[in-house]
């Protein structure tokens, strides 16, 4: 990837879909929208879309299987649907969880493929997606991954292409008013997560580095007024821009090793993926202060966060299932293998032990 690649086209506004609906024009009178079960609804944007779409002459369809942790085979569903739809481009509606599947979905919507085929170059380029969150945290609207379920193995993997990032992102903090507490502070700790472990990869350029600093800074500054009961329009505007800047971040650093740990705790405990993250982030932090101390006191000044974050976060993440020696057992086998040990300046080995060393720090097992 070139040292800086971000194809979509972004409208962070309060009405950015309203305000900007006439860049739909162009990409076809056929629309599949993707959405969860109850997110897209209760926000109010497919209730906005039900109004727009058929205003801008164009037919549409929703698919709304869409379940945390999405897994591959609704995404090929939804493809199928989609593509006996015949529908011209995709409209991801909802939280992570929506606009990964809304990428999935695109690419069988043009591909009429076997599940696994998702992983190799596709033989024909997905259909466009737009992105409208409904959620401050993921940043799937500005980058070309997908994280899908595999129930085969019962863990997750990342779908990854240029071609999978949305051509537009309409970022509205009006989409994410209706989120309960907890919600909120989850995603936004999926958000701290992305700017803080891009910003200690390998692979950080000035550029991400500047970005991380400035997303930390405005999720940390927002936790804090939404955990003083400040959920204003202007509070979840920090929260949408810096899980924006969080995605663009990890497109082109990657993240650290959270993200595989917190895939079981999501996958078998039920605990949102940024809750999940979040309670590994202090251990990430202090092995990257004493590997890149320069590096650390830089992004802890730059960023406004106290001496004592890793504290802070795990608090946020609040109480975790007691996991059994047999359930890290099996969780580091199925979280060893990944990149992501080694991208930061403590580089870890990605085999079992090491794995379940990780999950003993805070588990305690």
């Amino acid at each position: 990837m070139p040292w800086f690649f971000c194809p979509t086209q972004v409208f962070l506004e309060p009405g950015a879909l309203k305000n900007n609906a006439s860049t739909l024009n162009g990409l076809g009178k056929r629309c599949f929208v993707v959405t969860g079960k109850t997110s897209a609804a209760a926000s109010g944007v497919l209730g906005d879309l039900a109004d727009l779409l058929p205003s801008l002459g164009v037919e549409y369809e929703v698919f709304s299987d869409v379940e945390p942790n999405p897994s591959i085979h609704t995404c090929r569903e939804g493809g199928r649907r989609a593509m006996a739809f015949g529908a011209d481009y995709i409209i991801g509606a909802g939280g992570g969880s929506a606009l990964d599947a809304a990428k999935a979905v695109a690419f069988f919507a043009a591909n009429d493929a076997e599940p696994m085929a998702i992983y190799d170059p596709p033989p024909i380029p997905p259909l466009r997606v737009v992105a409208i969150p409904t959620t401050a945290g993921t940043g799937s609207e500005v980058n070309g991954f997908a994280i899908l379920t595999l129930p085969e193995i019962g863990f997750k993997r990342t779908y990854s292409s240029p071609a999978a990032f949305p051509v537009l992102a309409f970022i509205d903090p009006h989409y994410t008013a209706s989120l309960p507490y907890a919600q909120t502070i989850g995603t936004a700790l999926d958000a701290f997560s992305h700017c803080a472990e891009s910003y200690f990869s390998p692979r950080a350029t000035s550029l991400t580095i500047a970005l991380g600093i400035k997303g930390t800074e405005l999720v940390w500054r927002a936790l804090q007024a939404v955990t003083s009961g400040d959920a204003s329009e202007a509070v979840r505007m920090d929260l949408l821009t810096g899980a924006m800047l969080g995605g663009i971040c990890i497109a082109h650093a990657g993240t650290g090793y959270p993200h595989p740990l917190g895939y079981n705790l999501s996958l078998y405990h039920d605990i949102p993926h940024g809750t999940a993250c979040a309670v590994f982030e202090g251990g990430y932090l202090q092995r990257q202060a004493a590997a890149a101390p320069a590096l650390y006191d830089r992004f802890l000044r730059g960023a406004a966060l106290p001496d004592d974050i890793g504290d802070k976060l795990t608090a946020l993440a609040g109480p975790m299932p007691r996991l059994t020696a047999e359930d890290i057992a099996r969780y580091a086998k199925l979280a060893s293998g990944a990149k992501n040990y080694a991208n930061s300046h403590a580089p870890l080995e990605s085999d079992e032990a090491t794995v379940a060393g990780l999950y003993k720090e805070v588990f305690g097992v």
